[in-house]
C-alpha cells in the first residue's frame, strides 16, 4: 500500500515526488541509456524527455541524491569539494554538455555505490561507520578519475589519503 501512495515531501528542494511503484523500474533503464550513450546529448535527452515518468525519475533520483550526499558531507572543506562537483554537474545539465563531456559509462557504479551507502545508512550501525567512510571516499573516486576526470583530476590525489578525507571530521554522525 506504501508503494501507492504519494510521498509527503518534507524536503522543500524535490519538487516532485512521484508514487514511487511509477518510477521504479526507470532508473535502471535511464542509467543503461547515459551509459550507452556515446557523448549524444541531445538524443539522450530527447529519448529521456520522450517517457515522462522517466524524465520525472531522473530529476527526482539525482535531487534526492544531492540532497542526501549535502547533507551528510559535514567539513567545510569537503563541502566545498561537493558542492564544486554539483556545480559542475549542473553546469553540463544547463549546457546540454553533461554526456558529452562526462563520462557516463562508470554511471552504473556510482549507483552501486550510492545502493550500498542507502543500505549502511538505513541499518544506521556505528559499527559500520567506517564502511560509510569508505562508500564516500569510492564514491569520490568515481565522480573525480571516472566520470570527470579532466575537470577534477588533482582533486583525489590532494585529498584522498592523507587529506581530511581519510578522518571522521567531514561526516555529519550516523545517528
Amino acid at each position: 500500500m506504501d508503494l501507492l501512495l504519494v510521498p509527503y515531501c518534507a524536503d522543500c528542494d524535490l519538487d516532485l515526488q512521484w508514487a514511487p511503484f511509477l518510477l521504479a523500474s526507470k532508473i535502471p533503464i535511464a542509467l543503461d541509456m547515459a551509459k550507452d550513450s556515446n557523448g549524444k546529448d541531445r538524443e539522450l535527452k530527447k529519448r529521456i524527455n520522450a517517457d515522462n515518468y522517466m524524465y520525472c525519475a531522473v530529476r527526482e533520483c539525482y535531487a534526492s541524491f544531492r540532497n542526501i550526499i549535502k547533507h551528510l558531507v559535514d567539513g567545510p572543506r569537503e563541502k566545498e569539494v561537493i558542492n564544486d562537483i554539483f556545480s559542475e554537474v549542473e553546469k553540463h545539465i544547463a549546457n546540454d554538455t553533461l554526456i558529452s563531456e562526462l563520462k557516463m559509462s562508470a554511471l552504473p557504479n556510482l549507483c552501486d555505490h550510492f545502493v550500498k551507502l542507502i543500505k549502511y545508512l538505513l541499518d544506521n550501525k556505528p559499527e559500520e561507520r567506517d564502511w560509510v567512510i569508505i562508500l564516500f571516499q569510492d564514491m569520490l573516486e568515481v565522480v573525480t578519475r571516472d566520470i570527470m576526470e579532466e575537470q577534477f583530476s588533482s582533486l583525489l590525489d590532494s585529498s584522498h589519503g592523507g587529506g581530511s578525507y581519510g578522518r571522521y571530521e567531514g561526516m555529519t554522525p550516523l545517528d
